[in-house]
């Protein structure tokens, strides 16, 4: 037979089979919001206190005090404070205040301290006084970066602080040339893997037998011997048309995956690659459709 209950965090009534008597809760969220909120009256083992803790924490005691008096073994130790008694548990020996008022107490005028004393410093140049932490009490001169400017009139400043400033040290004046030496070093420090844009070395692969002269003849046919980028003729370039493969892949030597180039629009490929490749489909597609309706 079924039974009915009260749920402990919406008093609503539901019905339970004999199997489920510790059941409490009428559903799941009821049951999640309850461990995040609700919360039982218990009473302290030690003072029997009543107080009040969270389902989840299944607490004994009203504070730890209680539950180290609790225990056998025990340390009594002397605050350093207020020089009161407290009993303690073997495990926390390194305590040395009774409460956290007594440790913010003694804290304050301490340079460690989170509250510790503010000390009053002159400025340099205008002699105004301000409240400066343990730390800076030593290092603080000036109350303001006026005050810092006004220091530094008619000093001598050096050549690396004015460098650094931002006065670029070869201002007016011609940078000497590299030497050899220094250009292979650099040269060396950038080859293969060691360069930004290293893809494994596929610029070193063989293009395939199929990729040849007269293809490539075909397609600046087909593209009538314009660059499909910046729409410049073959005649006005001092070399022919390069060919450029649409998805960056040698062996894919369709006529739908080539396009003629120019050299300049061609070493422009080389970055942004997705963004070229969308593009280059799209001309491609476009000159398809026109070529079929001139059909038709």
């Amino acid at each position: 037979m079924r039974k009915e209950k009260f749920c402990q965090f919406c008093n609503k009534v539901f019905s339970i089979p004999p199997k489920r008597k510790k059941q409490k809760f009428c559903s799941q969220e009821c049951c999640g919001k309850s461990q995040k909120t609700a919360k039982i009256r218990q009473i302290c083992k030690y003072c029997k206190k009543d107080f009040f803790a969270k389902l989840w924490q299944k607490a004994k005691f009203c504070s730890h005090q209680c539950f180290a008096k609790n225990s056998k073994k025990q340390i009594q130790k002397i605050c350093k404070q207020c020089n009161e008694k407290f009993t303690l548990l073997p495990s926390l020996r390194r305590v040395r205040f009774c409460s956290y008022k007594c440790y913010w107490e003694f804290s304050k005028g301490r340079p460690n301290g989170k509250k510790g004393k503010r000390y009053k410093v002159k400025c340099q140049t205008c002699g105004k006084e301000q409240e400066v932490t343990y730390y800076l009490k030593d290092k603080k001169k000036f109350c303001s970066k006026k005050c810092t400017n006004i220091s530094l009139i008619g000093k001598i400043v050096s050549p690396k602080t004015l460098f650094r400033k931002g006065e670029s040290y070869w201002l007016g004046k011609k940078r000497p040339p590299f030497s050899k030496e220094w250009r292979e070093k650099m040269g060396i420090a950038i080859q293969g893997e060691k360069h930004h844009a290293w893809q494994g070395g596929i610029s070193f692969e063989p293009y395939p037998p199929t990729f040849n002269r007269q293809l490539k003849d075909r397609i600046r046919v087909r593209d009538n011997f314009i660059c499909q980028l910046c729409g410049v003729p073959e005649l006005e370039c001092n070399t022919q048309l390069d060919v450029h493969h649409i998805d960056y892949d040698k062996k894919n030597c369709k006529e739908e995956n080539l396009i003629s180039l120019c050299h300049s629009c061609h070493t422009k490929t080389g970055f942004n690659r997705e963004k070229w490749i969308r593009k280059f489909k799209e001309v491609n597609y476009d000159k398809s459709r026109a070529s079929r309706t001139k059909r038709n």
